[in-house]
């Protein structure tokens, strides 16, 4: 679901194949004229048939007002409309999109930052990389995937200066990268961006213990925390007073829905950060990544469509 207000409508100019199973997509304007500006670390909202949404990073330079380019993933696990854009658009077609937003921001004025990610994860953070060199930043770029027929913009990756590290396992012993070396060997007070698949982004989150908190990012395609039932609750909207009971079967986004209430959202895994709403009564259950640590202790902000209520009752500034 997207705000009207937040729709731009968009021309697919150009589909790329750029790996097995990956094409890269470049949207403009019908009309050629700029597109609203974006920063490093960005995606946007993709609307699909049938009212899904779902949320793609951005990998072009920032300073490239004519177009977004955003990398989709075609597989047997991959998300259904991944395989519809891969099979049924071709250039010239029609699209549906929100304005870019972030949460996963590049923090500018740090001296050095540590990049890793596999496989479609290098997306979001190419962008931040392309940033990075214009600033004249120091980096490291860590890239593992399965395969090197899965390794996305490999020709550009190779040619990229600092001796960037490709990473792939099945040369491996099917193993990870180490990641555990790779934070011990950094230079201190390094930042660290992480973007990939659950396994790579847990072993990380077990190895940060001397990263402190504000230094480490992560970006989620998929939550880490596995639907469960919850208990029956009441949603109240401040603004307006209005209420709705969230069932064991159902969730936020659905019981506002059924009392005509729609709310902007996109992954339903709380990922993405479109349903992002300030929590001003209630405790709830964290069942998403995006938040960091102290914002989950702060308990003023959720996302709701995956979260639940620990007690009766939750009011949002909604």
């Amino acid at each position: 679901m997207m705000d009207t207000a937040q729709k731009l409508g968009v021309r697919v100019s150009s589909i790329t194949p750029i790996a097995q199973g990956i094409k890269a997509f470049e949207l403009r304007r019908a009309n050629s004229s700029p597109l609203t500006p974006f920063t490093a670390g960005d995606h946007i909202d993709l609307e699909m048939p049938e009212n899904i949404m779902r949320s793609y990073s951005l990998m072009n330079s920032q300073f490239e007002r004519e177009g977004y380019v955003t990398v989709l993933h075609s597989s047997p696990t991959s998300h259904c409309d991944s395989s519809c854009m891969h099979e049924v658009v071709q250039p010239g077609h029609q699209l549906t999109v929100s304005e870019p937003r972030n949460n996963l921001e590049l923090t500018e004025d740090e001296s050095h930052s540590v990049l890793i990610h596999g496989g479609i994860g290098i997306t979001p953070l190419w962008s931040m990389l392309q940033r990075l060199r214009d600033l004249g930043r120091g980096w490291n770029f860590y890239y593992n995937v399965r395969t090197r027929g899965c390794a996305a913009m490999l020709v550009q990756f190779e040619a990229l200066e600092h001796r960037p590290t490709l990473w792939l396992n099945d040369q491996n012993g099917d193993k990870l990268l180490d990641l555990e070396a790779i934070v011990r060997n950094s230079p201190a007070g390094s930042h660290f961006y992480c973007c990939g698949p659950l396994p790579m982004l847990e072993v990380l989150r077990q190895v940060k213990r001397d990263i402190p908190t504000e230094r480490i990012d992560f970006k989620y395609f998929l939550s880490s925390t596995a639907p469960k039932a919850s208990g029956v609750f009441m949603v109240v909207l401040a603004l307006s007073g209005r209420e709705a009971w969230v069932l064991s079967n159902t969730c936020n986004i659905g019981a506002l829905s059924e009392q005509s209430i729609e709310v902007r959202h996109a992954c339903r895994e709380g990922i993405c950060g479109a349903c992002e709403k300030t929590l001003l009564e209630g405790i709830y259950e964290h069942r998403h990544p995006t938040l960091g640590e102290s914002e989950r202790a702060a308990n003023c902000t959720m996302m709701i469509c995956c979260s639940v209520a620990k007690n009766a009752r939750l009011m949002l500034n909604l």
